[in-house]
């Protein structure tokens, strides 16, 4: 057969045949050619094989659609095959290729995202024709174009079915190194806490533990990046050349809006390593304008401390831990100079900030950094201080006066069963509350401080207290139990509102006890004590910050300008206070503190607890 004549149909040698290098079929299992085999076998080729002529090889033919039907025939050692024979450009190729596989219920996104990505490669259709031609959405045929990037970690997963097409999408739409890192979040592979053989073994024989919600989250967490919060000028396409301006990048969200639909905000990169890297050369031009007119190029400050970068620090960057940024003239010391943020949302600003760590006000013994406190910390700490206080005080208030109107009549056998039950259902804490309002001294626990022993609040001796209570007196025990758990206030509840609980505002109801009036008055009592109050001094002199308060909770301020010891002339000397903590640890038999051992003190006194405790053995 020398010669073909197009379209019609042929019976050609299965030798003849070559399998088209643009075909979106991936790879094809041997048993589905061996059952296919068996069928021809049994009933031959039932539907013909389109080819084409190979240019520049003489009765060769390059299979167009029906390489399953070619290897079937081959195992089945049949001679020729039925074919129609076509003369088809490269494009109408890979269109009839692409149309034939996604009429198959079987075909995988893959080779799919593979076919699609030809037939636009080849220039002849636009996305937009193609899913006309096939019937999808535009954001269908770009969600599936992107398959093709993924790295082949993501594909022998996704072919394996250990993820989802919608986490290969996701995972598909971010950089080789991103799509690594989502992938090993997606498989629980923590590349610094495992064994490097361990690690390989999860990725590729690990199932993945996470849902598409969470891994849609870790992205946006880890790889997204916002650019409308960036300290570069997005729109300069010089600041590195071959990355251009941010604007007009395609790993911008909305500058494909279909492929990023799921994602609201239009400025954000997808690309962390090129963000990084404009900021660097961002960083870098500034250094140079500072240089060129202020002479010395100035430190630069990182955001973070070095223990959360991976890796060695550039030189000259100075970490989180080793710098403090001076905002007002008067924190300012003999060693503040001007300095450069190198990340950061605030990248490329010039501050004035203390980097020796022989600086005594911004840095303690060992160059540790001295806390600072921002304003807006300190004023939330005041609010909640405040509130707490109005909180305790109102409740006491109307504790105590719900309990002076409590009625004197109650049946008392079941209702002393009932107090001793609701007293025995308080927490540790709030039994101490109840003991102390009645004045009643509970033994000392072994391990709670105060708490009263389980045999007094479960046994008989607190059962036979509450006996012999009086019935004014019992009626008041035994509503004060029920409102204890809300009269006790905790730091905790500083988030709670200043309205009354349930209990409370029962029994309030109840005695007429007016709750909205009480909490105004206490507001009113706060307001101007804390107005009158003057400014607090430390014991050792303008050591802390005149707002810091050591009964509330968080870290002390050292404001600048004070000393870290200022002591009076009045003070004991060093060697006198150092004499007292040893007498007082020989009588509480505890450790002698750390900055007296090895010395003549500390030997006299382990020489004196040895000598109490041989007399202790003697008298025993």
């Amino acid at each position: 057969m020398s010669e073909t004549e197009e379209g019609r149909f042929q019976q050609i040698e299965v030798g003849r045949l070559r399998p088209s290098k643009t075909n979106p079929r991936g790879k094809i299992s041997a048993a589905e050619i061996a059952e296919l085999a068996r069928s021809v076998e049994s009933h031959g080729i039932l539907q013909n094989l389109v080819v084409r002529p190979l240019d520049g090889e003489d009765g060769q033919f390059e299979i167009v659609a029906g390489e399953r039907r070619w290897k079937a025939a081959k195992a089945a050692k049949l001679a020729t095959v039925p074919t129609m024979v076509r003369k088809l450009t490269d494009a109408e190729v890979v269109e009839i290729q692409l149309v034939e596989n996604l009429q198959r219920a079987d075909v995988h996104p893959l080779d799919e995202a593979k076919g699609y990505k030809t037939l636009v490669k080849l220039g002849t259709s636009s996305v937009s024709e193609i899913a006309a031609k096939v019937g999808k959405s535009e954001s269908y045929i770009y969600q599936a174009m992107k398959l093709a990037e993924l790295i082949p970690y993501g594909q022998d997963a996704f072919r394996e079915g250990r993820i989802t097409k919608h986490h290969a999408v996701l995972i598909a739409r971010l950089q080789p190194p991103d799509q690594e890192r989502a992938l090993d979040y997606c498989f629980g592979v923590w590349p610094g806490g495992m064994h490097k053989s361990d690690n390989e073994k999860i990725r590729k024989e690990g199932e993945c533990e996470h849902g598409v919600r969470e891994l849609a989250r870790f992205i946006e967490h880890e790889c997204h990046l916002d650019l409308s919060k960036a300290p570069f000028p997005v729109a300069d396409a010089l600041l590195v050349k071959k990355a251009g301006a941010c604007t007009t990048c395609p790993k911008r969200t909305g500058f494909n809006k279909a492929l990023f639909e799921d994602i609201t905000g239009e400025d954000t990169c997808t690309d962390p390593a090129c963000y990084a890297e404009k900021i660097s050369a961002f960083v870098q031009l500034r250094i140079q304008e500072v240089s060129k007119a202020e002479g010395p190029a100035p430190p630069r400050l990182t955001v973070r401390p070095s223990y959360e970068r991976q890796g060695k620090l550039d030189k000259g960057m100075v970490p989180s831990e080793k710098y403090t940024i001076i905002e007002a003239k008067r924190d300012a010391c003999e060693f503040a100079r001007e300095s450069i943020l190198a990340d950061g949302p605030h990248a490329g600003t010039l501050v004035t900030a203390c980097s020796d760590l022989n600086c005594g006000r911004h840095f303690g013994k060992g160059g540790q950094k001295r806390y600072q406190t921002e304003p807006v910390e300190r004023q939330a700490k005041q609010k909640q201080d405040t509130r707490l206080e109005i909180l305790r005080e109102t409740r006491a208030r109307v504790f105590d006066s719900i309990l002076e109107r409590a009625p004197g009549k109650l049946t008392r056998e079941e209702l002393n069963i009932t107090a001793l039950v609701l007293f025995g259902n308080l927490p540790w804490h709030m039994r101490q509350a109840v003991y102390k309002r009645h004045e009643w001294k509970a033994q000392e626990h072994k391990y709670a401080k105060g708490m009263p022993p389980l045999h007094e609040y479960g046994g008989e001796p607190l059962y036979a207290r509450i006996r012999r209570m009086k019935d004014a007196e019992f009626a008041g025990f035994l509503i004060g139990l029920s409102i204890t758990p809300d009269a006790t206030i905790l730091p905790q509840d500083a988030a709670q509102p200043l309205a009354p609980p349930l209990a409370m505002s029962l029994f309030a109801r109840r005695a007429k006890v007016q709750y909205g009036s009480i909490e105004r008055k206490v507001r009113k009592e706060i307001a101007a004590k804390r107005k009158a109050k003057p400014p607090r001094k430390s014991k050792r002199g303008k050591m802390f910050s005149p707002t810091s308060d050591r009964d509330s909770v968080g870290p002390r301020v050292l404001k600048p300008g004070y000393k870290r010891f200022n002591r009076s002339p009045e003070a004991k000397p060093p060697r006198a206070k150092a004499k007292g903590a040893i007498k007082r640890a020989m009588k509480a038999t505890v450790r002698v503190p750390a900055r007296l051992r090895g010395t003549k003190l500390h030997t006299s006194a382990k020489t004196a607890r040895k000598g109490k405790a041989d007399a202790k053995k003697t008298k025993k």
